[in-house]
């Protein structure tokens, strides 16, 4: 039974190393998924900034063209 008693300690011991060794897998893979999401999000405000100036820019070349239109 001693011999038994040890197999299944030592496994248990072995689980408990695996158990930490996710854990720590899975707080390095929460940090790179926070790390992406905020990586994310500023090219989001990124893209939202330069929407905004393609729109003044439109505008722009609009009233451009319709000084142009009056000189011709």
């Amino acid at each position: 039974m001693s011999t038994a008693a040890d197999i299944i300690a030592q496994n248990a011991v072995q689980t408990a190393s695996n158990t930490l060794s996710a854990n720590d897998e899975a707080k390095a893979s929460k940090i790179s998924v926070v790390d992406a999401s905020s990586s994310v999000m500023a090219w989001v405000r990124e893209m939202g900034s330069a929407s905004a100036s393609i729109h003044t820019m439109n505008k722009n070349t609009q009233q451009i063209a319709e000084v142009l239109e009056v000189i011709a």
